[in-house]
């Protein structure tokens, strides 16, 4: 049986490899543990969730502002969101709502899910197993070192677990997503 992990937003990062794209970087709420789970995003979700968490006021509705206004003229709640299933780099995710005395899961793109709960102050989780097996932490295995050196095995665990440590040091969250995918199917 999963259980769930509160996550918060960590930040908003502009990607370093892909011209358009944005790692939203969610981190544990618990303080003992505080894994970071590096999730890839668009930069329409990238700038509502960005102008939500910094409170800046838009002069038109944005599309996950038109969802709120829809919430509040049915009188729906939204409960939570959570991610709860990762397929090859891609974060699944659930709406659980609520109006009166009925509720419903809705399937959801994280991106969006995550971007409604910050707007509807909703907490969002993730299912702990994707939590551990996805977490930037979860791989490290060695402190930060210098750029190993190229080797003549381009997919050689140790200098990609050096590269990983360099990437979340540098925070290009985006290349350590990339890395610990890498490492995960070395092993």
């Amino acid at each position: 049986m999963n259980t769930e992990v509160e996550l918060n937003v960590l930040g908003i990062y502009e990607s370093h490899t892909e011209s358009g794209a944005y790692v939203m970087l969610l981190e544990e709420v618990s303080a003992e543990n505080s894994r970071k789970l590096p999730v890839v995003i668009g930069e329409a979700e990238a700038l509502s969730i960005q102008t939500t968490i910094n409170k800046v006021a838009t002069g038109r509705p944005h599309t996950h502002d038109l969802m709120v206004s829809c919430f509040d003229f049915f009188k729906g709640e939204l409960l939570k969101s959570v991610i709860y299933k990762v397929d090859t780099g891609v974060y699944y995710s659930y709406l659980y709502l609520k109006k009166e005395d009925e509720f419903t899961r809705i399937d959801a793109r994280t991106s969006d899910a995550v971007a409604l709960a910050l707007k509807l102050k909703a907490p969002i989780y993730v299912n702990k197993e994707i939590l551990v097996n996805e977490s930037i932490e979860a791989i490290i295995t060695e402190p930060p070192t210098a750029r190993p050196q190229q080797t003549s095995e381009p997919y050689n665990k140790e200098s990609l677990e050096k590269e990983l440590d360099l990437a979340i040091k540098e925070e290009n969250y985006e290349l350590a997503s990339i890395l610990r995918d890498r490492i995960a199917e070395l092993e």
